[in-house]
């Protein structure tokens, strides 16, 4: 999957390759037994440095993405080539895609100064993000409803789902699921809605459109920081504490 977009080639499978030859398909490149560092050899530096995806082997979702965007698909077990890749990108990147281990994967990130995007089960993200994305994207968020006057005595509650980290679930099952955005009983009382929207206005705004339309005056859609990371580790490896204030000059217009 890393060889096939800076070499504009589709990944086949060893009992396919009858099949892609008889269709007039080259040969680019034999991956069989070869290793990481065969890899990056081989692309000589042609791949992204803002992403890199990380993937189970079995799992076919996020690929075309991981295609499309040209970068390094990798797995957090030893030989996949996780670490190393980490180190080749830019602080402030993102690592999209899920790891083996949660907190493993999400630790090494932080450290080295990236984000990790939940989307490792995400369909079709190159043609969702194919037009007006990112902050061409006009988001208008509703008007916050206002504070209730404080009441001595009294005890105030929110009510909010989190997992907003989620990209998969937010352009999966989150909107049909009857026990999240689904069920008839929404709207009955005021609740927020934690979602990843910055990371839809890039890769999905029509969802963003969509829950607007749909949601009732007590729904709130609520952004989830700025990708999952532990924020006391970021950069302790690499930038340090200006890494830091680096990604949050470079994410302050969304959060605007």
């Amino acid at each position: 999957t890393s060889l096939c977009g800076p070499m504009g080639g589709i990944a086949v499978d060893a009992s396919q390759q009858a099949e892609a030859k008889r269709v007039g398909l080259p040969m680019l490149a034999d991956a069989r037994g070869k290793d990481f560092a065969w890899m990056l050899a081989k692309l000589h530096h042609r791949y992204t440095r803002r992403q890199l995806c990380l993937l189970q082997p079995g799992q076919p979702n996020l690929r075309d993405e991981a295609v499309a965007a040209g970068a390094l698909t990798t797995l957090d077990r030893p030989g996949g080539g996780y670490r190393h890749a980490l180190s080749l990108m830019q602080p402030g990147g993102i690592v999209f895609g899920w790891g083996v281990s949660e907190y493993n994967s999400v630790m090494m990130a932080s450290r080295y100064a990236l984000r990790v995007v939940c989307s490792d089960w995400a369909s079709n993200i190159p043609v969702l993000s194919s037009g007006h994305t990112g902050l061409a994207y006009m988001y208008a968020p509703a008007a916050p409803h206002p504070a209730p006057a404080y009441e001595p005595g009294h005890r105030y509650l929110s009510f909010i789902i989190s997992d907003g980290d989620n990209l998969q679930w937010a352009i999966g099952g989150f909107c049909s699921d009857p026990d999240l955005w689904g069920p008839p009983a929404r709207g009955r009382i005021p609740f927020g809605w934690s979602l990843p929207l910055i990371d839809l206005m890039q890769t999905n705004p029509y969802e963003i459109t969509w829950l607007q339309a749909h949601a009732h005056p007590d729904d709130e859609l609520l952004q989830f920081g700025l990708g999952y990371f532990f924020l006391d580790d970021y950069g302790q490896t690499r930038g340090g504490p200006a890494a830091l204030t680096s990604l949050l000059r470079t994410e302050r217009p969304y959060l605007a």
